[in-house]
């Protein structure tokens, strides 16, 4: 993430999102799905986080499945 400029503050809550995801989940990454990324955006909306924050945990799924998970 640093090399492709995000913000050290964008990098934290970044990581936060994305530990938070794992522990949801609570599997292998190599056996996670596309449902438990829907799985997990629900729990948050369920929760009624603000969009904002829903966003985020959104495009922390996306990055690490495209970007890291290929």
């Amino acid at each position: 993430m640093q090399l492709r400029g995000y913000s050290p503050k964008t990098i934290d809550s970044y990581s936060n999102n994305l530990n938070r995801f794992l522990l949801f989940i609570d599997k292998p990454v190599d056996d996670l799905t596309t449902e438990d990324v829907r799985s997990f955006l629900l729990s948050l909306i369920k929760k009624k986080l603000s969009t904002s924050y829903i966003n985020s945990a959104y495009f922390v799924c996306q990055l690490f499945f495209k970007s890291v998970l290929k």
